[in-house]
């Protein structure tokens, strides 16, 4: 008698299996967003108060001015730029990684080494803050419209105002602006989390086997080392693309090296 033969499952070529990781990046990199933005536009009013040459600055202060500012709005500032920025920054930084890592893995037979494994979060962590530092742009300005006085807010109504205006008032490049601290923010985000979250996995499967305890010990020292890697850009980022001409029509910050010079000496009231 002859068994049946199970029919096979739907079989999906590269270019589909990418854009499936990809999606799959992006909504879960807008649904962490949608968790954390409150934390994000906390963090981003203390970064800029440090310019004010406060020397202590309290997270509890930052949360009563925001809620005196703007209520429980302010919290959710630039919801729909922060969506669309993770959708895209998400969906490649992630997606493409595993993408790539998969790819490479079948190719060679073996598993990725740990230079490989930078190399390939390094790119992808390059390119997604590239493609999506318009967004960027535009949702730093939001966060920080937050804490401005009303008549030196922006206003923008959403992430399309943002970049017509800017586009209009400042001009294209200024879409760009701070691009290379927010690569670097990027690369470190991902060298940080990709791959120390690869190389842990793979290291405790032996003794935890693929569990959901191991991807969440993981996850967790993964994030503690993306973040520990990736503030002090994403501090520089915050500053320039807020930043604005002094009474000399001089921008205070100019670079990444430079920048870092500036925020480490004694702060100053721009």
């Amino acid at each position: 008698m002859n068994t049946p033969k199970k029919p096979e499952g739907k079989k999906f070529s590269d270019g589909q299996i990418t854009l499936m990781n990809i999606i799959r990046g992006g909504i879960a990199g807008c649904i962490a967003t949608a968790s954390v933005i409150p934390l994000d536009v906390t963090k981003t009013w203390v970064q800029l108060q440090s310019e004010s040459g406060v020397k202590s600055i309290k997270v509890t202060n930052a949360i009563k001015s925001i809620y005196a500012t703007k209520g429980i709005r302010g919290f959710y500032a630039g919801l729909d730029s922060a969506l669309t920025r993770q959708f895209g920054f998400a969906g490649i930084r992630i997606g493409l990684f595993f993408n790539v890592v998969d790819l490479v893995q079948k190719r060679l037979g073996r598993a990725l080494t740990f230079a490989e494994k930078v190399g390939a979060s390094l790119s992808v962590g390059a390119l997604a803050a590239f493609v999506v530092n318009p967004v960027d742009v535009v949702l730093v300005r939001c966060w920080a419209d937050v804490k401005r006085p009303p008549n030196e807010r922006r206003n923008y109504r959403n992430v399309f105002n943002g970049i017509a205006r800017i586009t209009k008032e400042e001009g294209l490049t200024t879409l760009w602006r701070a691009a290379t601290p927010n690569i670097a923010r990027a690369v470190g985000l991902n060298l940080g989390m990709m791959v120390s979250y690869q190389e842990l996995k793979e290291r405790l499967k032996p003794y935890l086997g693929d569990t959901f305890k191991c991807q969440f010990i993981s996850s967790i020292v993964a994030g503690l080392c993306g973040t520990t890697l990736a503030l002090p850009f994403d501090n520089i980022k915050v500053k320039i693309v807020n930043m604005n001409p002094d009474a000399n029509g001089k921008m205070p910050y100019k670079g990444i090296t430079l920048s870092l010079i500036h925020i480490s000496e004694p702060t100053r009231p721009y």
